[in-house]
């Protein structure tokens, strides 16, 4: 019964996994798609705000778009548009009017407490198609902080610098982490909006860039990812469904609730950070990820 239980947990966090790959918004060459996970609301409405490209008076400001949201299985909200929005920032509003960004938002353009933005990767194209890696046993990590690596502190600003390194010896290096978090400058372990580079150094296709130019120099690039606590300022997950735990926390901030008692909430959850991980590897085309503080992850189902 034990093996059976837990190849069933398994198979739901998988299937969770799953699903959450496709959440946030997602962009195909016809639609539009927005999902997100939201158990605790009997209703949902997303708020479309299309980017203007001419200056307009406050009087002339026109109005976000409103759509109600359909409820799918395991309360999961869906909608579907029949157009590329790319560029056009969005916020999911609650029954009793308030309006959050997305948890799986791929960009912040105003912070973690603005909107969300549709960003389509397609767009992007990647010069790295003979990229082999860099083998384990060759690996020489520098560890990078975007905004301090340079005076400009920004991912185009650091492509100028990667010659240095490669010249130094380095075969990887090792991005502080990214995830969206409250200030201009910060050390990375504050996120919020795990899906979402930080805006402070510039936008999801600079990042890619970076990657991008790292490869065309032969160095390998890891991410740093957190993913035992969610960030103080801008934390929304608890607005959505029961996403942090209620019988563990850290010194840092919420704790992911990887055990709840119904399996369902963590295989949610769970599935939420699994898609993260391979969000990142395909995405951005990372060499790999470094998981920090595996030991304050705290989880006591079975399996763990």
């Amino acid at each position: 019964m034990q093996n059976l239980h837990q190849s069933k947990t398994q198979q739901s966090t998988v299937k969770a996994a799953q699903r959450h790959t496709q959440l946030g918004a997602i962009v195909t060459s016809t639609q539009t798609r927005f999902r997100v996970w939201a158990p605790d609301h009997s209703q949902l409405t997303l708020e479309l705000v299309r980017p203007q490209y001419a200056p307009l008076a406050v009087d002339q400001m026109v109005a976000p778009e409103l759509y109600p949201m359909s409820l799918a299985a395991d309360g999961y909200y869906e909608l579907e548009l029949p157009e590329q929005l790319t560029g056009c920032t969005y916020r999911f509003v609650f029954p009793d009017g308030r309006k959050r960004p997305d948890l799986s938002s791929r960009f912040q353009p105003a912070g973690v407490h603005g909107p969300s933005q549709v960003v389509d990767p397609s767009r992007y194209s990647w010069r790295d198609q003979k990229w082999q890696g860099v083998a384990k046993s060759d690996l020489i990590i520098y560890e990078l902080h975007l905004g301090a690596f340079t005076e400009a502190g920004t991912y185009q600003a650091a492509c100028e610098r990667l010659s240095q390194l490669k010249e130094l010896g380095v075969t990887a290096i090792e991005l502080m982490p990214l995830a969206e978090a409250a200030g201009d400058w910060n050390w990375g372990y504050d996120g919020v909006q795990f899906f979402a580079p930080q805006h402070t150094y510039g936008t999801p296709d600079d990042f890619r860039h970076l990657v991008d130019t790292a490869h065309q120099l032969g160095l390998a690039v890891i991410l740093d990812v957190v993913y035992n606590h969610v960030g103080p300022e801008g934390n929304y997950f608890r607005d959505f469904g029961p996403n942090i735990s209620e019988k563990h926390s850290t010194a840092w901030g919420d704790a992911p609730n990887f055990d709840s008692h119904d399996a369902a909430t963590s295989a949610a959850v769970r599935g939420y950070f699994l898609a993260n991980v391979s969000y990142w590897i395909d995405e951005f085309h990372l060499d790999g990820l470094r998981v920090d503080a595996i030991h304050c992850m705290a989880d006591e189902s079975s399996p763990h």
